[in-house]
């Protein structure tokens, strides 16, 4: 007999097996519970994922989260593009229902938010802070699929009590001008409570506000609002009861006219009317202003039927309404009444007004304009969705002491349609005219420069094809006026205007005639023409003009001719921002030196960023003779009266803020073969300016003049605080005979020279006390083989600073001034605290004049002192026909030196001539009693400016103010021939006695 034996182990239960697989379940779960719901995990792995989502940057101090029933956050922060948080909020407390929300029901039992702010700054490119958290929620929102959609699911809503407490807020915004704006909300408190659908709820809003905007003013005050609301399943409300009511504490600048107003609104409708909508304002405790509306609508299908009703809109409220342009109303009262439809879910509109205005008088700047009347009636109709609409046929009237002084009226229905498809529709003109009216009645809207003369015009406008053609035709004219252009006020003059526009399809503009012309006693001062063409649909445009100028409008003895310049530009402009000119140029009439005499620009500007300008441009030309422009432009300015004032110097005593340009990169490239005026003429001229923020540099800039040539750069940081500047120049061998020519044309070949000169001056601000620490720099002039013919007329002739008419009666040589200049140096050194003059010399056959000395810069600049001595040789000649008392030339040298009689002293605000006058009188065998008194007093002229003006006021120690002096006086300067001045007028003043 056998047996078997089995060696199978025995089998786990099954039951022990689900058990323990479950128990690690329950564990794993539990741990990833108390994972995900920890303080760590939260702030280092959810916060940064919702910033992601909201593109913005989400942190806290501390998270405590209970998933089902509550959470608490402390510190909460959320940034965007600005290192100043965008929300900042102590506590964020909430307790609602997990499984609630799950199952679609919106449940929260409490929600606080307190003691925070919020800061919505500026941007770049025009955007917020803010931004992109709307952006984000733009992208998330669902696009229904194509073929229908699901039923909308009803919304539940329940929230029991939700507050904010001890908030602020604040919006800051920069205007097109570069202003800064600003609204604040603070101690804001608001409170929902039993908000629930299909009941009753409550909200309540508090806070006090400050509105700050740069040019108009400060305005502020408190507001408090209370509603009562019935939200339906579509969460829009049922029925809205409740009002705002606001206070203005205080109003500042052209706010000022608001303060005491108390704005308040009151609201009662349903979901099927309006039963009420007033808005009110008060002074005193008095309306002084209401806009009531009123009548059925349907909320949740977005449509009504409401009538408008405006009462007593009086001086105050108008005042305040155009606080920001300086408007003020003296009197008047405007009353409007109308109706507005609204139909197809908020995307039909229909409207009918009528307004009335009694005595309406306007004011800006302390001038008033009459009292007027004004009646106007209009209406019409837009469908959106069907991108059309119709202006109904309307009626403007303004009359001024029961004178008609503005019409406009509309003959028929105008249909406009902004849409792809055709509209049947007959023609409508709308006529706008100005009737005959005196324009110094509106020179608070005109200016000055309409202080007399009348006027009238007349627009108007022809539609057809619904609007997609529309003719624009205008004339103006106006007569008897007094325009202050040029140097010769044009009185009596006539303007007169007609142009022709139109646009097609809404895309297509076109200039097709535009004509100006300006006459003064029947001769034309002014005529310009002018065509171009607009596609909106690619940017494309085109551009030509010409403008006609007669020499008269600068002087009114000069020949009626027309000086015509013709520019014409074509290019593309995007809507976003882009600029591309492709070609464009500005010609003047041909002259036997140029042909054809124009200059051309292209170039591209990049402005889709505000505030980062790009950009670069060139200008090119071959001959450009800019000569018949120069002449018709300085037209009778010889025969102006010149006079000089002896006002004080202003030096400056503060930086100038450091600013920056909008400016990412902007270059302009010039290149010009030869550029004439009259005698003058540069050749090969090529140069480079850029611009890059808060620095400018001109880099390289070149030119030929003759045989001789200039070369120079410059560089100027205004966005460093204080700016600072570099400035490098050198100019070899350049004759100067034409340029005396042209822009001094009463000294016509009476200087000749060849002029050699170079600077290089780096320093930091303005002020003395920056520029004693920081100026640095030279500065040399060189005039060689010069021929400078010294005018006899018995006008002052200033040179270094002599008066050399003075000197040659003085001593009776009147070789002084017969004998021509024929050499003039200048040295000037600048650096630890000092301006040096190293060498100014003065130089022709009868006499050699010298001086040397310095400025030494002061923490106030006008303070600077001065110590120059001032040195006169007479050549061997003239020394030994001048009778001297003991005095001989030295054999062997040219010139013979006087003994030293004058040096500037004082400081740069009040430079001073001293002179030795008993070494005057010692001088000449011919000194008289009265030599001490005006003849010598008036020997010297001072100089002094400043460096910026100062490296400037010791040049004109060559020429320019002069303080005459016995001992240490100051007098008022007197005109004279400076030959820094050389293409300056020719001064006419007598020389006193």
């Amino acid at each position: 007999m056998s047996a078997t034996v089995s060696s199978a182990a025995p089998k786990r239960p099954v039951s022990k097996t689900v058990g323990i697989a479950a128990l690690i379940l329950v564990v794993l779960f539990l741990l990833a519970y108390f994972v995900a719901t920890s303080d760590p995990f939260i702030r280092g792995f959810v916060l940064p994922r919702i910033g992601a989502a909201i593109h913005a940057k989400v942190a806290a101090d501390r998270v405590r989260l209970s998933p089902f029933s509550s959470v608490e956050i402390q510190n909460l922060k959320i940034t965007t593009t600005s290192p100043t948080p965008l929300l900042q909020a102590q506590t964020l407390r909430a307790t609602y229902s997990l499984m609630d929300i799950l199952r679609g029901r919106i449940t929260i039992s409490s929600l606080l938010i307190e003691n925070g702010t919020v800061e919505i700054l500026p941007g770049a490119s025009g955007q917020t802070t803010l931004d992109p958290i709307l952006k984000s929620g733009d992208a998330a929102s669902p696009t229904p699929a194509a073929g229908g959609s699901k039923s909308k699911r009803a919304l539940e809503m329940n929230v029991a009590q939700a507050s904010v407490k001890n908030f602020t807020v604040r919006r800051i915004q920069v205007n097109a001008q570069g202003e800064t704006e600003s609204l604040l909300l603070s101690n804001v408190e608001a409170t929902v409570a039993s908000l629930a659908t299909g009941k009753p709820a409550t909200v309540s809003l508090a806070a006090r506000w400050l509105l700050d905007q740069a040019k108009a003013g400060k305005v502020e005050g408190q507001f408090q609002s209370d509603w009562k609301l019935t939200l339906n399943v579509d969460g829009l409300p049922d029925s809205v009861e409740g009002g705002a009511r606001a206070s203005i504490l205080g109003a500042t600048g052209g706010f000022s006219v608001a303060a005491g107003l108390s704005p308040s609104l009151q609201v009662a409708l349903t979901a099927t009317e309006c039963r009420q909508a007033l808005f009110q304002l008060e002074k005193g405790g008095k309306p002084v202003s209401s806009l009531r509306a009123q009548g059925p609508l349907d909320i949740r299908k977005r449509e009504a039927r409401l009538k408008l009703a405006m009462d007593g809109v009086d001086r105050a409220i108008l005042n305040a309404l155009g606080a920001s342009s300086g408007i003020d109303v003296g009197a008047g009262v405007v009353s409007a009444s109308g109706q507005l439809d609204v139909a197809n879910a908020g995307q039909a509109f229909s409207w009918t007004l009528e307004v009335r205005a009694q005595e309406l008088n306007l004011s800006r700047g302390g001038k008033s304009t009459p009292a007027l009347q004004i009646e106007m009636s209009c209406g019409g109709s837009a469908d959106l969705a069907a991108r059309k609409g119709r202006i109904d046929p309307f009626h403007l009237q303004a009359t001024s002491g029961g004178r008609p002084v503005l019409q406009a009226a509309l003959s028929a229905p105008m249909d406009l349609n902004w849409g792809g498809g055709e509209a049947a529709a007959k023609e409508a003109t709308l006529e706008l005219a100005l009737l005959d009216v005196a324009l110094a009645d509106w020179r608070a809207w005109l200016g000055t420069w309409a202080d007399s003369g009348r006027a009238k015009a007349t627009v108007r406008l022809t539609a057809k094809r619904g609007g997609k053609d529309i003719l624009i035709e205008n004339q103006v004219e106006a007569s008897d006026l007094s325009l202050p252009l040029g140097n010769v006020p044009l009185k009596p003059a006539t303007l007169q205007i007609a142009a022709r526009a139109r646009l097609q399809n809404w895309t297509q503009a076109s200039i097709e005639g535009f004509q100006a012309n300006l006459s003064r006693s029947g001769q034309p001062a002014i005529q310009a023409q002018a065509t171009g063409t607009f596609d909106a649909t690619n940017g494309a445009f085109a551009v030509k003009s010409s403008v006609a100028l007669s020499p008269a409008i600068w002087n009114e003895s000069a020949p009626p001719q027309l000086l015509t310049m013709v520019a014409s530009a074509e290019g593309r402009w995007e809507t976003a921002g882009k600029l591309t000119l492709s070609q464009g140029f500005l010609a003047l009439p041909p002259t036997p030196r140029a042909a054809t005499n124009q200059v051309r620009v292209r170039g591209a500007l990049d402005a889709t960023h505000a505030d980062a300008l790009e950009g670069a441009w060139t200008l090119e030309a071959g001959t450009f003779d800019v000569t018949s422009l120069w002449e018709a432009f300085r037209g009778g300015r010889e025969s102006e009266a010149q006079t000089e004032t002896n006002a004080p110097i202003a030096f400056p005593r503060s930086e100038p803020a450091a600013s920056r340009w909008p400016v990412k990169s902007i270059r302009c490239d010039v290149s010009v073969a030869r550029l004439l005026c009259g005698d003058a003429a540069l050749s090969d001229l090529v140069a480079q300016a850029s611009a890059q923020g808060g620095q400018i540099q001109v880099k390289p800039l070149r030119c030929k003049v003759g045989d001789g040539a200039v070369e120079a750069s410059a560089m100027l940081r205004i966005g460093s605080d204080p700016l600072s500047y570099e400035i490098l120049w050198r100019a070899d061998r350049i004759p100067i005979e034409g340029f005396v020519n042209v822009f001094n044309p009463a000294m016509r070949g009476t200087v000749k020279g060849d002029l050699t000169s170079a600077a290089n001056v780096k320093g930091v601000g303005v002020t003395g006390a920056n520029l004693r620490r920081s100026l640095a720099g030279n500065a040399s002039l060189l005039l060689t083989n010069a021929t400078i013919l010294i005018p006899t007329t018995g006008k002052r002739v200033w040179i270094l600073p002599l008066d050399l008419n003075r000197i040659a009666a003085l001593l009776n040589l009147k070789e002084l001034t017969r004998s021509p200049v024929t050499d003039v140096r200048l040295k000037i050194e600048a650096g630890q605290g000092r301006i040096q003059l190293e060498e100014a010399a003065v130089r022709s056959e009868a006499f050699l004049a010298t001086a040397a000395g310095g400025v030494e810069i002061a923490s106030d600049l006008g303070q600077s002192t001065l110590s120059i001595p001032i040195d006169i040789a007479l050549s061997r000649e003239l020394t030994k026909r001048v009778k001297f008392f003991s005095f001989s030339p030295p054999p062997d040298e040219a010139y013979s030196k006087l003994p030293s009689f004058v040096s500037l002293g004082g400081t740069l605000a009040k430079v001073e001539t001293k002179t030795d006058t008993a070494r005057i009188i010692g001088l000449t065998a011919s000194a008289a009693v009265g030599l001490a008194g005006s003849a010598a007093t008036d020997l010297v002229g001072a100089a002094g400016k400043t460096v910026g003006k100062a490296v400037g006021g010791l040049g004109n120690l060559l020429g320019a103010r002069r303080a005459d002096t016995n001992a240490t006086t100051t007098n008022a300067p007197s005109k004279s021939f400076n030959l820094l001045n050389l293409f300056k007028k020719k001064q006419q003043t007598p020389d006193p006695k």
